[in-house]
C-alpha cells in the first residue's frame, strides 16, 4: 500500500488499515474487530475474517505488553512515566470489573513482579491492607505501585480510593516498604492518586 509507505498510518481510514491487518474488511466486521481489540478478546471468530491473523493480533498483543514490562524492569518505573501508564492500560483497561494489581519493585525501583491481588464487580473491588502487606514482604519489594481499573470510565479517584490509599502508607511504613503511588486506570486515562495528575492512553477517541 503506497500511501502506507509514504505518508505513514495516520493518512489511512480505519477500513483501510483493518484491510491491511485482515486481508479484508466490511463495514460490519470494523464494529466487531474494533470491540476485540478493546477487550483484548481475539478467541470468538469474526465472520469473514482469517482466524489466522486475529491470532497473530492477539500474540502481537501480548508480546507488546511483554516488551513493556521488560522496559520496566531495566530502569525505575516511575522515571518513564508514559511506559508505566501504557503497561497499566494494556494490563487493566479491557478488564470488564474492577481489578487490583500491586506493582513489586526492588531498591532501584524497577519492575520485578506483578501480583494480581483481587477482582471486584464493575463498581468495585474490596482490598485489605494486610494483603498488599502480604504480598510485598513475600516478593521482597522495597516499594509497591497499587493500581486498579475504572470499568465506567471515569477516571476520577473516589473517596474510598483515597481512604485505601492512605491506610495502605500507614500499614506499609513500619515495613519501610514505600507506596510510591496508587493509579486509577481507564481507557482514556491513567490517574495518579497521590499526585493528581493524568496522563492520556491515546485511546480515548476509541468507543464500541
Amino acid at each position: 500500500m503506497p500511501r502506507l509507505q509514504q505518508l505513514g498510518p495516520h493518512s489511512l481510514t480505519d477500513a483501510e488499515l483493518a484491510r491491511w491487518v485482515f486481508g479484508k474488511c466490511a463495514p460490519e466486521q470494523l464494529s466487531v474487530l474494533r470491540r476485540c481489540y478493546l477487550n483484548q478478546r481475539w478467541d470468538a471468530p469474526v465472520p469473514g475474517v482469517n482466524p489466522v491473523a486475529l491470532r497473530r493480533v492477539q500474540a502481537w498483543q501480548h508480546l507488546a505488553r511483554r516488551w513493556t514490562q521488560q522496559h520496566l524492569q531495566a530502569r525505575p518505573l516511575l522515571a518513564d512515566t508514559p511506559s508505566a501508564a501504557r503497561y497499566l492500560v494494556q494490563t487493566l483497561a479491557h478488564r470488564p470489573v474492577e481489578t487490583v494489581l500491586v506493582l513489586m519493585l526492588d531498591a532501584q525501583l524497577r519492575l520485578c513482579h506483578t501480583h494480581e491481588l483481587t477482582e471486584g464487580s464493575v463498581r468495585e473491588a474490596r482490598v485489605y491492607p494486610r494483603e498488599v502487606v502480604r504480598a510485598a514482604l513475600e516478593s521482597g519489594a522495597t516499594s509497591v505501585v497499587l493500581a486498579h481499573n475504572h470499568p465506567s470510565g471515569n477516571a476520577e479517584p473516589s473517596a474510598a480510593d483515597h481512604a485505601l490509599t492512605e491506610r495502605l502508607e500507614q500499614a506499609l511504613t513500619p515495613l519501610e516498604v514505600g507506596l510510591l503511588d496508587h493509579f486509577v486506570v481507564t481507557r482514556s486515562w491513567v490517574t495518579s492518586i497521590k499526585f493528581g495528575t493524568s496522563t492520556a492512553t491515546g485511546l480515548e477517541l476509541c468507543s464500541y
